[in-house]
């Protein structure tokens, strides 16, 4: 079906083009950007404001997105979100719509940078805006905490037990050096681990 539909979406541009083109998208020449040469059809000027601000937008969506891959959010499900922005705000609230559509959230509200903002949200900080994700709108706030809490405990006794691992002096002398490395490295995730459970804690707090 897909050429029947670029050849649809195609018949319904050309005629928006400030160039000649071929009848059938089929026999048109594949779109190159400006080569500097003059010529009206070669020479498609970038927009680059348009570029920035469809950039914002893709760090919106993005960041959304991966809000709710951390805290497990059902793929269909909607959730509430506000962005936070200065001089972008007109560009991110024409682009409403996207974000709302591409990130599954709604209510979708911008505010100025100085605007109020709810307690118990996740606040995540990009280049020129932020987004800020109420927690009450993604989890049971106390089944997370309490499911934050047991994975912490559990993290807690897996680094406990690295640790005696590592300060056995038996094992260190005749364990490979690889191994023991090994063994470092389950330590050092453990307790990044551990960190990043805390602070997923204290967001619910």
């Amino acid at each position: 079906f897909m050429p029947f539909i670029t050849e649809e979406i195609w018949q319904s541009l050309k005629g928006h083009l400030d160039y000649e083109t071929a009848e059938s998208i089929m026999v048109s020449p594949y779109p190159t950007t400006d080569d500097g040469d003059g010529d009206n059809r070669e020479d498609l000027e970038i927009d680059a404001e348009a570029e920035k601000q469809m950039a914002v937008v893709i760090d919106i969506v993005r960041a959304i997105r991966n809000a709710r891959a951390e805290f497990r959010v059902e793929p269909s499900r909607w959730i509430e979100a506000l962005v936070a922005a200065a001089e972008t705000k007109p560009a991110i609230e024409a682009q409403a719509r996207a974000i709302e559509t591409l990130a599954r959230v709604r209510p979708l509200t911008i505010i100025g940078m100085d605007g109020t903002r709810p307690d118990k949200a996740k606040t995540i900080v990009l280049e020129v805006a932020e987004v800020i994700l109420p927690m009450a709108g993604m989890v049971d706030i106390e089944a997370e905490r309490e499911r934050l809490k047991k994975e912490s405990e559990v993290t807690q006794a897996e680094i406990a037990r690295l640790e005696a691992r590592l300060n056995d002096e038996n094992f260190i002398s005749k364990a490979p050096p690889d191994v023991v490395e090994r063994e470092r490295k389950k330590l050092a995730t453990q307790r990044d681990r551990l960190m990043r459970l805390g602070e997923r804690l204290s967001q619910l707090s």
